[in-house]
């Protein structure tokens, strides 16, 4: 299934929330990447260390995403129905109805921390374990 990914959301170096996308973030990954989102950087944020696979390390800091980046991200992101992301997700996985439900209910909490951090303002810092 790929790396879990946790996520903070951060305003001035404090941590305003965490999500923890668990194993999701392949999915998330995939799904967007196949709606012609930026999947990667959407899920696992950039400025991470250079020539680092996430799939092939050990835990540790991924990237990150300022505020602009975040805003940008959730202007094409907040649009996406769970449907689209669901249908987008099925051209790249062999997804059965129990991966789908697990998927979308983390395609929600996505949309939920961008939203949130949107409206506080802030960015982000990924890491995975």
């Amino acid at each position: 299934m790929g790396v879990c990914t946790y996520t903070n959301v951060v305003r001035d170096q404090e941590t305003l929330g965490s999500y923890d996308f668990d194993g999701s973030a392949h999915y998330l990954h995939v799904g967007l990447e196949a709606l012609g989102l930026d999947g990667d950087e959407i899920v696992h944020g950039v400025g991470g260390p250079d020539g680092v696979d996430a799939e092939e390390a050990e835990e540790g800091f991924l990237g990150r995403l300022t505020p602009d980046q975040v805003r940008a991200f959730w202007e094409r992101l907040s649009p996406v129905t769970v449907e689209q992301f669901l249908t987008g997700l099925r051209t790249t996985e062999n997804v059965n109805g129990d991966d789908e439900e697990y998927c979308a209910l983390y395609f929600a909490d996505l949309k939920e921390m961008y939203g949130a951090a949107v409206r506080a303002d802030a960015g982000m810092t990924m890491s995975w374990y």
